[in-house]
């Protein structure tokens, strides 16, 4: 920079100042996220991180649900005046499903002149909770318990309803809980659920040789005898709690067929699988009516929304596809229906991304039905909720 004279008393000094430091030359939150529980629109009170395999950024935690990626710009997107730059980041919050993102970094042609850092807001989804009671009629000081009542979600909510204001109706409970969750991130644009039912294909189980672990994308299987890139595998078949559909994407060469064959597929594992396990190989049904998403979905999600629940009332497994290029995924589902057992006990399946809802008792007739108001609490893995009659 330009000398200058500086008068101190009866001296005159010459300052002779540095070049000011470039704005890309200097330390900044490069990339800056605030996070929301999407269901309240307020930061989360867990404890929280970023993480990210980008090289020289650095993770930050501040308060009120912000977060950074710290770096230095001229070092980290050293080209940025000429190209665009892609930062992948995990962002973990407890009680909350893990957020990963590609966030790209824009071109900015007066760089390093000038620079400007990135942020944006996320909306995290709550991890899934249970709700489960009991049915029981009361007559005098004495409760009995009633069984057969079919206890159903008639109404919900994405978000609570200010409480100065009469709500609006909930909307339709078209929802369907997921086992396992989703594989891949799935938007309204592109994603549909339709029925797809699977027949096992006699005379083709093998065994799992080897244990498999969740995120695995191979499996290796006692034999790969009538086996073909494309085709469906129901890993740990036997196992209702483990079950998963694959579909198989490539095999690798083996000296005989009947030999241990390895084989890749189209998803990470959802679950662990222990070694001897059945895997089953299964043929799809024909498709039924391809139902639009309602809400943009999230890897990992539990229950998904749709504007229509057609073909799907009595389904046992959906496929779910997405945008092009996007391998499709299947599924079993559960309804948010059930009947209380022997015992008066009832438990609807995992459910997510609701913030409020109606539930109702009723067993067509005998007894007055009871439907109840229940803003669910996701801090507590298990909500109860009986129903007096």
């Amino acid at each position: 920079m330009a000398r200058r004279n500086i008068v101190a008393g009866n001296r005159t000094y010459v300052f002779s100042p540095d070049d000011p430091v470039p704005l890309a030359d200097r330390d900044w939150a490069l990339v800056s996220v605030r996070v929301l529980d999407e269901l309240i629109g307020e930061p989360p009170r867990g404890d929280m991180n970023i993480v990210t395999n980008y090289p020289r950024l650095t993770p930050k935690v501040a308060e009120a649900g912000l977060l950074g990626l710290v770096g230095r710009p001229i070092q980290v997107f050293p080209a940025l005046n000429l190209q665009s730059y892609v930062v992948d980041f995990t962002v973990r919050v407890a009680g909350f499903l893990p957020r990963t993102e590609a966030l790209t970094i824009p071109i900015i042609p007066t760089f390093p002149d000038t620079f400007a850092p990135t942020s944006i807001d996320l909306g995290l989804h709550r991890e899934p909770i249970t709700i489960l009671g009991r049915t029981v009629q009361s007559v005098g000081n004495l409760t009995t318990p009633l069984a057969g009542m079919t206890v159903s979600i008639t109404g919900i909510r994405p978000t609570v309803p200010p409480g100065n204001v009469i709500p609006p109706p909930p909307d339709p409970p078209r929802l369907l809980s997921l086992r396992p969750s989703l594989y891949l991130a799935r938007n309204t644009a592109t994603g549909t659920i339709s029925q797809r039912e699977m027949v096992a294909v006699v005379g083709q189980d093998k065994q799992l040789d080897g244990n498999a672990a969740v995120a695995d994308t191979s499996l290796q299987l006692s034999d790969g005898v009538g086996l073909n890139p494309g085709d469906i595998l129901a890993v740990d078949a036997l196992d209702p709690d483990r079950l998963e559909f694959l579909t198989v994407q490539s095999i690798a060469p083996s000296t005989t067929p009947s030999s241990v064959s390895r084989v890749s597929v189209t998803h990470q594992l959802a679950y662990d699988h222990r070694s001897d396990v059945l895997v089953r190989r299964v043929l799809p049904q024909a498709p039924g009516f391809s139902n639009p998403l309602n809400r943009d979905a999230q890897s990992g999600d539990t229950c998904v929304f749709l504007n229509s629940m057609t073909n799907l009332a009595v389904a046992n497994v959906v496929e779910i596809s997405g945008a092009v290029g996007d391998p499709v995924e299947y599924h079993r589902i559960s309804r948010f229906s059930t009947t209380s057992d022997a015992d008066g006990y009832f438990s609807l399946p995992l459910l997510s991304r609701v913030a409020q809802l109606e539930i109702q008792a009723d067993d067509g007739g005998v007894h007055p039905t009871i439907t109840r108001t229940l803003t669910p609490n996701y801090e507590t893995r298990e909500n109860r909720l009986d129903f007096v009659f």
